[in-house]
C-alpha cells in the first residue's frame, strides 16, 4: 500500500467516526521497536482488534486505522495492533507476542466476542490472527494471502529487508472455518486478484470483488457510496443478509467462495 493509499483509507474512514478516537480513554499495552498494541476503552462486551496497514503515507507514522468505525455508536472496545517494521508479522517471535497479548486482554476485559479488522497488511493480520485468538469474525479489505518470495508479490519492496521469509505464513492454516471471515477486493486489481484466488482456493471465507476498484481506492469508493460504515457494522454484527444486501450493487459474483 502506497502513501496515497493510506491517505485515502484514512479519509474514507473519517466520515464514519462517531467521535474522534482522541476523545476515548486509551492506554498503550505494548510499546516496543517492532510492535505497538493500544487499547481504546469501550462500554460493550465486544472487542474489535484493528490491525494497521503500513501507514507510510502519514509522515511514516502508522495511524490507528478503523478505530472510529470499530468503536461504533455502541462504543466497542478497540485494540489497535501495529507491526512497526512492516514485516507482515514475520519478525521472529512477534506472532506469539501479539497472540499472547490479545488473549490476555480478552480475558482481562471479559468480552463475549472478538472481531478482527484490517486493510492490506492489516487485513492480512486480521485473517492471520483471528482464529488463533478465538475471534468469531474477521474482516479484511484488500488483504494478501502471503508475502512469501515464491508467491511473486513485488509491491512494498522497500519493506522486504525486514520480512523473514521463513516466518511469512500463508493464510491457509489460519482460516479453516472456525472464524467467520470476510475478504473484500477490488475487481480491477490483477495482483490483488491473485491473492484473492489463493484465498478462495485454500481458505474458508466469504469473498467479495467490488467492480471498478483497485487496491488503493476500494475503501474510499465504498465510503463515497455510503456503504463502508454500515458494511463494517453489519460484518461486526454477523448479519450476513445485510452484508449481502449492501454489497450486491457493487459486487462481481457476490459472496463467492466456501462459507
Amino acid at each position: 500500500m502506497t502513501g496515497s493509499d493510506d491517505k485515502q483509507l484514512q479519509a474514507a474512514m473519517d466520515g464514519s467516526i462517531p467521535e474522534t478516537p482522541g476523545a476515548v480513554d486509551m492506554r498503550v499495552i505494548v510499546d516496543e521497536p517492532d510492535l505497538k498494541i493500544s487499547h481504546y476503552m469501550g462500554d460493550t462486551d465486544v472487542a474489535v482488534v484493528a490491525f494497521t496497514g503500513i501507514g507510510h503515507g502519514m509522515g511514516a507514522i502508522q495511524q490507528d486505522e478503523f478505530v472510529g468505525s470499530a468503536l461504533g455508536r455502541e462504543r466497542n472496545h478497540v485494540i489497535s495492533v501495529t507491526d512497526r517494521v512492516r514485516s507482515w508479522y514475520s519478525v521472529p517471535g512477534i506472532q506469539k507476542r501479539i497472540a499472547d497479548t490479545l488473549r490476555s486482554l480478552k480475558a482481562e476485559l471479559g468480552v463475549r466476542r472478538v472481531v478482527c479488522l484490517g486493510n492490506s497488511m492489516g487485513g492480512f493480520g486480521a485473517l492471520l490472527f483471528a482464529q488463533r485468538i478465538g475471534a468469531d469474525t474477521a474482516i479484511a479489505f484488500v488483504p494478501q494471502y502471503t508475502m512469501r518470495l515464491e508467491f511473486g508479490e513485488r509491491r512494498w519492496g522497500e519493506f522486504r529487508k525486514d520480512m523473514h521469509d521463513a516466518n511469512l505464513d500463508t493464510l491457509a492454516p489460519h482460516l479453516t472455518g472456525k472464524t467467520r471471515a470476510y475478504a473484500i477486493f477490488g475487481a480491477d486489481d490483477l495482483r490483488d486478484r491473485m491473492h484473492m484466488q489463493r484465498l478462495k482456493d485454500n481458505c474458508i471465507a466469504r469473498v467479495y470483488q467490488v467492480t471498478g476498484c483497485e487496491h488503493s481506492n476500494l475503501t474510499s469508493f465504498l465510503k463515497r457510496q455510503g456503504v463502508l460504515a454500515p458494511l463494517i457494522a453489519a460484518m461486526i454484527a454477523g448479519d450476513h443478509g445485510q452484508v449481502a444486501q449492501l454489497m450486491a450493487p457493487f459486487s462481481v459474483n457476490p459472496g463467492q467462495g466456501p462459507t
